[in-house]
């Protein structure tokens, strides 16, 4: 059975200068009755990285996300980076009618 999910994200970019992380992305809604719940920026020194799993979680605030547009944030990376060479990174939405995340997928970032 094909499993459609309420949003997906896309064109997603990340940078890092001045010990802040920038992202880039676009959320799309598949299914016009799904509301956003939550939209997370997850970063951590393992590649394994999700909701669970992540050294620092940025919440993005949900009237700055405007389906099918660009939302940019930036943020400053915690202490627990500091000395690291890189970072992995992921952007999760998640629907107040589902349970899980759908998540970009993960990108090593350079630090240094």
């Amino acid at each position: 059975v094909p499993v459609t999910p309420y949003f997906v994200i896309g064109n997603e970019s990340f940078q890092v200068a001045n010990n802040q992380i920038a992202a880039t992305f676009t959320v799309k809604k598949t299914t016009e009755s799904a509301k956003l719940d939550q939209v997370k920026l997850f970063l951590s020194k393992s590649i394994l990285t999700d909701h669970v799993l992540s050294d620092q979680d940025i919440n993005v605030d949900l009237p700055q996300v405007l389906f099918g547009t660009e939302t940019r944030i930036t943020r400053q990376l915690s202490d627990k980076f500091k000395g690291q060479a890189y970072i992995f990174v992921r952007i999760g939405v998640k629907s107040s009618s589902a349970g899980e995340y759908i998540y970009t997928p993960v990108q090593k970032i350079m630090l240094n």
